[in-house]
C-alpha cells in the first residue's frame, strides 16, 4: 500500500508536468509501453540482483531508454532507480494512465464472464455501468474466464461492481460452513 501511495506521488509530479509542457498522450503512449518492460518478472528481477553492479543497473537504464522515450521519463526512470524505487516504475506508470483517463473523463470498466457472451448483453451491462460511473466515457473490455465457473464479475476503475459469479458464491458458502463447524 505504501509503494502505491509513492507512486501515485510520482505520477502526479509526471502528469503535471506533461500538462504544463502539452506532452500529456505521447508520455501516456510512452507509458504504457514501458509499464509492460518494467512489470516484467526479469526486468525485476536483474535490478534486485545483488551481484549485479549500481553502475551496471545504471547503464542498463541508460543504454535502454535515453534516447528511446521522452526526456521526462528518462528522469523518472533515473530518479527512481537512484532512490531504489525502480521497482514501482510499473505502478507509477499505471497511476499516470489512471490520471489521464481521469482528465479526459474516461473509465476503464472490465466484464469477466465463465462463457462467451452476446454483444447484446455485454451492451446491457455496460448501460448499467453507467449508472454507477462519475465519467462520461467507458472503456470496456471483456474477458472469459471458466474459472468463475458462471455469472459474472464486473469491474469499474480499480473497484468491483458486482460480483455474481459461481465461484464466489462457493468461497462464501464455504466460509459460512467452516463458521458454522466449528460450533
Amino acid at each position: 500500500m505504501k509503494d502505491r501511495r509513492v507512486a501515485k506521488r510520482y505520477a502526479t509530479a509526471l502528469f503535471q508536468f506533461a500538462l504544463e509542457i502539452g506532452k500529456m498522450e505521447e508520455i501516456n503512449r510512452e507509458c504504457l509501453k514501458l509499464r509492460g518492460i518494467l512489470a516484467d518478472r526479469d526486468f525485476k528481477r536483474f535490478f534486485l540482483q545483488p551481484k549485479i553492479s549500481t553502475e551496471r543497473k545504471r547503464l542498463f537504464i541508460q543504454k535502454s531508454f535515453a534516447d528511446k522515450v521522452h526526456p521526462a521519463l528518462y528522469k523518472l526512470l533515473t530518479i527512481l532507480f537512484s532512490k531504489g524505487r525502480i521497482g514501482i516504475a510499473d505502478e507509477v506508470f499505471d497511476c499516470y494512465d489512471l490520471l489521464t483517463d481521469r482528465y479526459r473523463g474516461i473509465e476503464e470498466a472490465h466484464i469477466i464472464t465463465a462463457v462467451p457472451v452476446a454483444d447484446e448483453y455485454v451492451k446491457r451491462l455496460i448501460e448499467k455501468m453507467r449508472r454507477f460511473s462519475e465519467y462520461s466515457d467507458l472503456r470496456v473490455t471483456t474477458a472469459v474466464d471458466p474459472g468463475i465457473i458462471g455469472g459474472v464479475k464486473v469491474f469499474l476503475g480499480r473497484h468491483t461492481v458486482l460480483d455474481g459469479s459461481i465461484e464466489t458464491k462457493l468461497e462464501e458458502m464455504k466460509g459460512k460452513l467452516l463458521v458454522f463447524r466449528h460450533y
